[in-house]
């Protein structure tokens, strides 16, 4: 009788600890994405920009780096050497100014120095008086961008790409970027699937609860899930 008194006691004991690492798992798979947001910055300088396009684009002008802003003047088409893998979450963020309003101001991506708009050529356009060639979904002007660069391409690129077009004899336009940064979004939970993990073995049973408007995850209970998150390492 003793022993089996032991031998319940050791059971409980059991069960104790399990329940105890069931809930000490709960709290430490409470997961904020806030965190794994890591800006991966383009080094504006002077010497490691070059021309883009050929000489039918990039034919005259200026560039001047001061206190991290990059001006490009007259009728100047620029590559700045950027190897970065271009995810469905990427983003880059930059500020963009125009003194003087040419054809075309834009920033975009390429594999190569070739503008052929073919696998990786991306150009955003961001200003100008010409109505025609590049992606027109944030043509806001001067001030801040955020855009969402994975949503048109995924892939590999070498460079990020300025565009500072004026086809008159005598170009005047300006452009002016800084702060350039790619980075990958934060999962948003709210729009992502989540799906049971292990077997029903392993998940079997608790809740979910998504909250900080998509951004946190907390799974709660003796459950193993899955987010379904394309994504190349």
């Amino acid at each position: 009788m003793i022993q089996h008194a032991h031998h319940r006691s050791s059971n409980q004991n059991t069960i104790n600890c399990r329940a105890w690492l069931i809930n000490l798992i709960a709290i430490l798979l409470t997961i904020n994405t806030e965190i794994s947001r890591a800006d991966i910055p383009v080094a504006l300088v002077e010497r490691n920009i070059i021309s883009y396009g050929g000489t039918s684009q990039d034919i005259e002008g200026e560039i001047v780096v001061d206190e991290g802003a990059l001006h490009l003047s007259g009728n100047s088409w620029k590559a700045i050497p950027f190897a970065y893998n271009v995810t469905a979450h990427t983003r880059v963020s930059f500020d963009f100014s125009a003194p003087v309003e040419g054809e075309l101001h834009g920033l975009g991506v390429d594999a190569d120095l070739r503008l052929n708009y073919e696998n990786s050529d991306i150009l955003f356009v961001l200003h100008g008086t010409q109505s025609f060639f590049g992606l027109r979904d944030y043509e806001n002007g001067e001030g801040h961008y955020d855009i969402p660069i994975g949503e048109y391409f995924q892939g590999y690129i070498r460079y990020v790409t300025l565009a500072n077009d004026h086809d008159v004899p005598s170009p005047t336009s300006e452009s002016i970027f800084s702060n350039i940064d790619f980075y990958e979004a934060p999962l948003n939970f709210n729009q992502a699937a989540i799906v049971s993990h292990g077997g029903s073995s392993q998940d079997v049973n608790g809740t979910i609860t998504i909250g900080d408007d998509g951004a946190s995850l907390r799974l709660n209970g003796n459950i193993w899930k899955a987010v379904l998150n394309d994504y190349l390492v």
